[in-house]
C-alpha cells in the first residue's frame, strides 16, 4: 500500500506542480490599421505561455488585402516565420542571475551608454519584425551580458564582461555596499554590415549583404563605485571610455542613483576626438540612412565637450513609470527622449503607453515637432480601456521608418483595436 501510495505521489505530484506554475492565455483582436493612404483590416492571435521563469508569445497577424486576400508575404519566407515569434525568453535582467529573450529589442544599453544606448530594432514595424537576442548573467563577481541586432541576419552584435573585484571580501570597517559595487567593464561593439539592404535570396547569416560595406568596429571600458546606499537615497559613480576604430574616442564621467526612493537621475560630462560621437548605437542606429552614414558623418565631427542628463521615476512597483533625457554632444545635435507606461492596476482599466524620441534638435519648438521630416522622430502612442477583465478596446499611432524604391521615409500607422483575452 506504502509502495501504491509513493508511486501515485510520484506520478500526481510533477503535474500539480506544472499544473500550478503553468499560465497561459490568447490574445485575439481585430484591427483596422491605416499606413499613409493605405488601409487594411487584420485579424491577430497572439498566444502567451509561461512556465516557471520562462515566458513565450506568437505574434500572428492575418492582414487582408483590399480584394479580401490574405497578404502572402507575411507567411511565404523563413524570414517572415521567424518573425511570429512575439518573444521567448527566461527570466528578467537585474532580477535574475541569468536572462535572455529573442524578439524585438527596445530601449537597450550596454554599461553606461557609450557606446549602446537606447538602442531599438523596431524602427521599421510593421514592414520589418527584426528578432534581436539580449541574454546574460550576474554571479556576483562577474557577469555578462549580450545583444545580437537580428538573429537571421547576425551582422550587428556585441557585448559586455564585467567583474567585481572586490566581491564577497569581508570587512567591518568598509560598507557592504562599497565592495559589492565597485564595478570594471569591458565591451566590444561590431557592424559588419552598415549599409543593411535586405538581400531577399534570404543570404543573410555571417555574410555581408552589401560589398560596399565598411565594418564598424567598437571597444569600451567602464568602472564605477557606489559611495553611497539607504533605501530612498544613492550615489554612484562611473568613468567610461569609448573608442570606435579608424575614426576616434572619447570618455565621460557621470552620476547615476535616486532620492525619495523613486525618483532616479543621471547626469553625465564627456568629451570626444578624432570624430567619435558619444551613445553612437543609439535609438535612431538602425535607421538605414542613418546607419549607412554615420562611420562618414561621425568622422568629420569636431573634437568636444557634451552633456546628458535624465529622470526617470517608478513610484507604484512598474505599474506606473516615466523619464525624460536630454543629451548634445560633440558632432551631434541634441537629442530628447521621453516615456510613460500606465497599467491598468494603478488607474482601473485604463492603460497607456507614450514613447517620443526626437533628433537633430535646434530649439524648445523643433523638440516637441512631431511632424519633423529627415529620420528625426520616433513615436509610439497606445491608449486604451479595459471594458471587461476579458475584453479591451484601444487606440495606438507608432511614427516610424518605411523603405520605398531605396528611399528612407518616415511613416505613421494608426490602429483602432478591440480585443479578446482567452
Amino acid at each position: 500500500m506504502k509502495k501504491l501510495g509513493f508511486i501515485l505521489f510520484i506520478l500526481i505530484f510533477p503535474c500539480w506542480v506544472f499544473a500550478s506554475d503553468f499560465q497561459w492565455n490568447v490574445k485575439a483582436g481585430a484591427y483596422n490599421r491605416v499606413m499613409g493612404e493605405s488601409s487594411n483590416i487584420l485579424i491577430s492571435f497572439k498566444p502567451y505561455a509561461s512556465f516557471l521563469d520562462f515566458y513565450a508569445a506568437l505574434d500572428l497577424e492575418f492582414n487582408f488585402e483590399p480584394s479580401g486576400a490574405i497578404k502572402q508575404s507575411d507567411w511565404n519566407s523563413a524570414r517572415a516565420w521567424i518573425e511570429k515569434i512575439g518573444f521567448l525568453g527566461y527570466g528578467e535582467k537585474d532580477e535574475m542571475p541569468a536572462y535572455f529573450r529573442f524578439g524585438a529589442i527596445n530601449d537597450f544599453s550596454i554599461g553606461y551608454g557609450i557606446l549602446v544606448n537606447r538602442f531599438n530594432n523596431d524602427v521599421y514595424y510593421p514592414a520589418r519584425k527584426k528578432a534581436g537576442f539580449i541574454g546574460g548573467y550576474d554571479l556576483g563577481y562577474t557577469g555578462l551580458e549580450l545583444f545580437v541586432e537580428d538573429i537571421i541576419d547576425l551582422d550587428f552584435f556585441g557585448g559586455r564582461l564585467f567583474m567585481r573585484p572586490l566581491y564577497g571580501i569581508e570587512n567591518k570597517d568598509i560598507p557592504e555596499f562599497l565592495l559589492r559595487k565597485f564595478v570594471f567593464g569591458l565591451s566590444f561593439i561590431t557592424d559588419t554590415d552598415p549599409l543593411d539592404q535586405d538581400n531577399v535570396a534570404g543570404n543573410y547569416v555571417l555574410s555581408k549583404d552589401d560589398p560596399d560595406s565598411t565594418p564598424v568596429r567598437a571597444y569600451a571600458a567602464d568602472i564605477s563605485l557606489t559611495f553611497l546606499e539607504t533605501e530612498n537615497y544613492s550615489v554612484n559613480n562611473y568613468i567610461q571610455y569609448g573608442d570606435v576604430q579608424k575614426i576616434g574616442a572619447g570618455f565621460g564621467y557621470g552620476f547615476t542613483g535616486k532620492v525619495f526612493g523613486f525618483l532616479e537621475y543621471k547626469g553625465e560630462f564627456n568629451y570626444s576626438w578624432g570624430g567619435f560621437t558619444p551613445f553612437y548605437f543609439n535609438s535612431f542606429y538602425d535607421v538605414r540612412e542613418i546607419r549607412s552614414m554615420k562611420f562618414s558623418d561621425s568622422a568629420l565631427a569636431p573634437n568636444g565637450w557634451g552633456y546628458m542628463i535624465g529622470f526617470y521615476v517608478n513610484p507604484f512597483k512598474n505599474l506606473f513609470k516615466a523619464g525624460v533625457e536630454f543629451s548634445d554632444n560633440a558632432g551631434e545635435k541634441p537629442l530628447l527622449n521621453l516615456y510613460l507606461y500606465l497599467k491598468p492596476g494603478l488607474v482601473k482599466r485604463l492603460y497607456i503607453k507614450f514613447n517620443y524620441q526626437r533628433r537633430d534638435i535646434t530649439g524648445i519648438v523643433t523638440a516637441l515637432d512631431m511632424e519633423s521630416t529627415g529620420s528625426n522622430v520616433l513615436m509610439l502612442v497606445e491608449i486604451g480601456y479595459e471594458i471587461t477583465q476579458n475584453a479591451s478596446v484601444g487606440f495606438r499611432y507608432i511614427k516610424n521608418y518605411r523603405e520605398l524604391d531605396g528611399v528612407n521615409r518616415e511613416e505613421g500607422l494608426t490602429e483602432i483595436q478591440t480585443n479578446l483575452m482567452f
